[in-house]
C-alpha cells in the first residue's frame, strides 16, 4: 500500500512539476553599487507555440521602474539621520503609505515608523546605536528599496 501510495504521488508530482511557475528575485542598484531595489519576478512556463519557419517571440524582461526614490543624509550618521522619499518622473501623484525600518546586521528591528507623504524629510536619532552597519528599508506596497547605513 505504501508503495502504491508513493508511485501515485510520484505521478502527480511529475506532472504537476513541469507546470509550476518559479520567482526570480531581481535587484535594482544606484550609481554607486548600493542596492536600492527589490522585486520578485513571476517565471511562467513559455505557453506560446513557435510558429513553423519562425522564432518564438521574445520574452519582455524590462525591470520595472521604481516608483519613488529613497536620500539618506549624512551617512556615515552619528546621531540623527534624515530620510528623504521622492517620486519618480512619472510616477502616479496617488497617496502612498511608506514602511520606514531600519534593521541590524544580526536582523533585528531597531525602528519602525510609517509616513504618508514624498518629500517630507524624516529624522530618525540613532545617537543609542551601536556602532556598526545597519540596513533602511522602505516599502510602499510591494515595491522596497534598501541602502546600508553605517553607524560611527
Amino acid at each position: 500500500m505504501k508503495c502504491f501510495l508513493s508511485l501515485l504521488f510520484l505521478l502527480f508530482a511529475g506532472i504537476a512539476g513541469g507546470q509550476t511557475p518559479q520567482q526570480k528575485v531581481v535587484f535594482g542598484y544606484d550609481e554607486a553599487g548600493n542596492r536600492i531595489m527589490r522585486y520578485i519576478e513571476e517565471m511562467v512556463p513559455d505557453t506560446v507555440p513557435v510558429p513553423l519557419g519562425g522564432d518564438a517571440p521574445e520574452a519582455d524582461t524590462a525591470a520595472p521602474e521604481p516608483t519613488f526614490t529613497v536620500s539618506v543624509y549624512p551617512n556615515p550618521v552619528q546621531a540623527d539621520v534624515q530620510i528623504t522619499i521622492e517620486p519618480t518622473a512619472g510616477a502616479p501623484d496617488l497617496p502612498f503609505v511608506f514602511d520606514v525600518r531600519i534593521v541590524s546586521t544580526a536582523g533585528g528591528a531597531l525602528h519602525y515608523q510609517q509616513t504618508h507623504q514624498y518629500a517630507a524629510p524624516i529624522s530618525i536619532n540613532m545617537s543609542a546605536y551601536d556602532v556598526g552597519w545597519y540596513q533602511l528599508f522602505v516599502t510602499r506596497s510591494a515595491e522596497v528599496q534598501q541602502t546600508n547605513l553605517l553607524k560611527q
